[in-house]
């Protein structure tokens, strides 16, 4: 399983945090786009 997460480039742990930012700051979205475009590039 831990290959399927490699084939992917976004961190697991890395995509928690990003769950829990958004979680925080969901009035905004843009940013939260922005990040995640940042953590899969």
């Amino acid at each position: 399983m831990s290959n399927e997460y490699q084939s992917t480039s976004i961190n697991p742990d890395v995509f928690e945090q990003f769950l829990t930012l958004l979680n925080t700051h969901c009035k905004s979205s843009e940013a939260a786009l922005a990040m995640l475009s940042t953590l899969c590039y």
